[in-house]
């Protein structure tokens, strides 16, 4: 099932460049308190949701070499 319909939240879609994820589309939450992004944004890997879920990912050596 969709994310989005489960918890009303804004879900973002994101591609990685270099050491930041950019924005490629995004469902805004119908909610009174929201996350405010636009498309095309750029963010560091570290300071977003959908960086860190990626880092978790990546071995680790790629992993330190983007924190360090």
């Amino acid at each position: 099932m969709n994310t989005f319909l489960l918890t009303k939240e804004t879900c973002h879609l994101a591609i990685r460049c270099n050491d930041e994820m950019i924005y490629i589309t995004k469902q805004d939450s119908p909610q009174t308190i929201r996350l405010h992004s636009s498309i095309g944004n750029r963010v560091p890997m570290h300071a977003s949701a959908i960086g860190k879920a990626l880092m978790a990912h990546m071995p680790l050596e790629e992993r330190r070499a983007l924190l360090d």
